[in-house]
């Protein structure tokens, strides 16, 4: 599936302003991917940590996100929709009772601000995105795999993904 997003670009100080689109063939970049071969829980197989693209990184701690653990996307996987932490389990709903004020009834509700795995915050610059998760790395020992949605597909199961393994359950960089 093609999907096309236009890149605007304009002088500064002119007043001309260009606009050209792009597809991005999300297949032609899954079919590119190593296998998934490791298969450190009860879900699908993952990439294995030693395989992962080197567009695709993750730092227990990084200064952008003081000093918690982040994802770092690059070229082809820079503008992803989503990315999350998952856990042995697949869960990606890791809530400590009190993180970032959170009630039992929004714990339960499993809002993304409630979560650990989730990104907490987003910071995009021209060459690459990072996604800062809850917590230092250190803490996240229950991290096995990061979960990359390439694109949302609104009512279907088959959006594009990237599963990638951690390796040490998210307790060391990877990439």
């Amino acid at each position: 599936m093609k999907i096309r997003f236009a890149i605007l670009l304009s002088i500064l100080g002119g007043f001309i302003t260009t606009a050209t689109t792009h597809a991005i063939d999300y297949n032609e970049i899954l079919d590119n991917l190593p296998r998934a071969t490791c298969n450190e829980s009860v879900f699908k197989p993952c990439i294995c940590d030693e395989k992962v693209p080197v567009d695709i990184k993750y730092r227990t701690n990084h200064p952008l996100c003081n000093n918690r653990a982040a994802a770092i996307l690059k070229g082809d996987f820079k503008d992803s929709f989503s990315i999350v932490l998952r856990d042995k389990l697949n869960r990606d709903r890791v809530a400590p009772i009190g993180f970032n004020n959170c009630s039992q009834a929004e714990i339960d509700a499993g809002l993304s601000k409630c979560s650990i795995f989730k990104a907490q915050k987003v910071i995009r610059t021209l060459t690459r995105t990072i996604h800062c998760f809850g917590l230092p790395g250190v803490l996240m020992s229950k991290a096995t795999r990061m979960t990359i949605k390439l694109a949302d597909r609104p009512n279907s199961s088959d959006d594009p993904l990237v599963r990638v393994c951690l390796g040490d359950n998210g307790t060391k960089n990877l990439n």
